[in-house]
This record gives C-alpha cells, structure tokens and sequence, in this order.
C-alpha cells in the first residue's frame, strides 16, 4: 500500500487517467472500441497503416491523390488494435509487412496466420520488402505497418528539442527541467508524418490495385481529454477519446485490381 501511495505522489495524472478509461471501456468490460471498423473486412487490396497518425493531422498534411475521410479505430494501442483485428483468424490471402514488433510478439497469444508475415528493422525496408513481395505475390491482400509518425521523431526539431527520446511520451513533456513545448511536440510530429507520408508515396507508385492509408490509433499531442478534465500525451488502451481513435481513411486506387484468393 506504501508504494501504491508513493507511486500516486509521484504520478498524480494516473488516477484521473484510470478513471477515464474506466467510463470510456465501461468500467474494462469492454474488449475494444466497439465504433470501430473490423480493416480485415473492409475493401482494399493493399493496406498502409501509420502507426499513431491523428486523423487531423494527416488531412492537414496530406496531398497524396485519393480521397480521405475520418474513420474510428478499435483501439488506442497497438497491441489493443492486433488484439481486436487479428484475433484468432486465419488470413490466409493476406501477406502482414510490419517494422512495428507487437506482432511478431504476440503472434503465439494472437494465434493469427498470414500468408506471410515479415518484420523489418525500418520503415525504410518495409516499404523495400513490401514493393518485392507485392511482385512476388500479386492476387495477395497486402498489409504493409509502418512505424512513423510514432515517436521517436525526426526532423530538424526532433534533433533540437527531442535529443532523448527514450523516456515515455508524457514524461517527456511533464517533467524534467527541459521539456519541449506542446507547440514543439506538434511540429515534430508533423515532421515525422512528412517522413511518413514521402514513403506512401512510393508505395502507391509501386502498387495497382485499391490502395487504404489508415492508422492503428491517434496520439495524444496535449489534449484536453476527460470525462475527467486533464491533459494528457502518448496513446493507452482502453482510453477511446477522439485523438486516439479518429484515424484516417484514405482511399487510392490505380491499374487493374488483382483477382485476391
């Protein structure tokens, strides 16, 4: 009990966090953000997921050819978002591309099948192997998750403001003598998203088919939540406020539509 009391003393934001889950995953019995979209059941050939991409964000910056529209997500984390999507299902027409790790963490607990599935070190080679494999196996449905514009940041001002970026989000910008701005979070978070967007790009000159650009969830980016007011960062389970599951929908298509099985 001492240590529940030190920890509270030391974390107060914890508590009305807690409770905030609490209301939105009707007091944890809800499983996932029942408003969300199953993406397996949705109509794509080829799926681009940006792990933690805002909806908001993403239309300011995007000029990417399609259309966009706000969709909601199942989940605030990733592993909440594999859990919900992924489940207990064979996907046997889909190849999974993933510099993201919580799949192939929880690939035994999930008891999931792909195709194929392939984890990669970057974002940089999950867009390489995703572009090989799509010519590898073109009547496949293809999932390539990329981790921008997830923290860490780049960019000039992830160089300048974010020079450590391994503590958690909201310990970054609450504590500490020399925590960035939430104007600054913003800007470099724009400015990973653009890292993001540049390599969307090549994916969608590299694919034919109907081509989705969506996110596994938002990000908090000192956002006023409740029903508990508080400011809060980064992005929890069971905590389905708007930043973190309004996510985007954006749709593409180019070429003929390979014939999936």
């Amino acid at each position: 009990m001492l240590d529940k009391i030190r920890l509270i003393r030391k974390y107060p934001h914890v508590i009305p966090r807690h409770i905030n889950r609490l209301y939105h995953s009707r007091l944890g019995t809800q499983p996932y953000n029942a408003n969300g979209i199953n993406i397996i059941k949705q109509d794509w050939d080829r799926l681009i997921i940006l792990d933690a991409c805002r909806y908001d964000v993403f239309v300011d910056q995007n000029d990417l050819p399609g259309t966009t529209r706000k969709v909601q997500s199942r989940a605030g984390t990733t592993t909440e978002f594999l859990e919900s999507n992924f489940s207990d299902k064979n996907h046997h027409d889909t190849i999974y591309v993933s510099s993201n790790s919580w799949f192939f963490q929880l690939k035994d607990e999930l008891g999931t099948e792909f195709f194929q599935s392939q984890f990669t070190e970057s974002d940089r080679e999950a867009v390489d192997t995703a572009i090989e494999l799509s010519k590898e196996h073109p009547n496949k449905r293809l999932i390539t998750h990329l981790v921008n514009p997830h923290h860490p940041y780049r960019g000039e001002t992830a160089e300048r403001v974010f020079t450590d970026q391994g503590h958690h989000l909201f310990d970054k910008m609450t504590a500490g003598d020399h925590n960035a701005t939430t104007a600054e979070l913003r800007v470099a978070y724009e400015e990973t998203l653009e890292y993001g967007l540049d390599l969307v790009i090549e994916l969608f000159k590299s694919f034919s088919g109907r081509m989705v650009v969506t996110a596994d969830h938002g990000e908090l980016l000192g956002d006023k939540v409740g029903p508990i007011p508080m400011v809060d960062y980064g992005h929890y389970s069971k905590y389905w406020v708007d930043p973190l599951v309004i996510v985007p929908w954006h749709v593409y298509e180019t070429g003929e539509r390979p014939n999936n099985f």
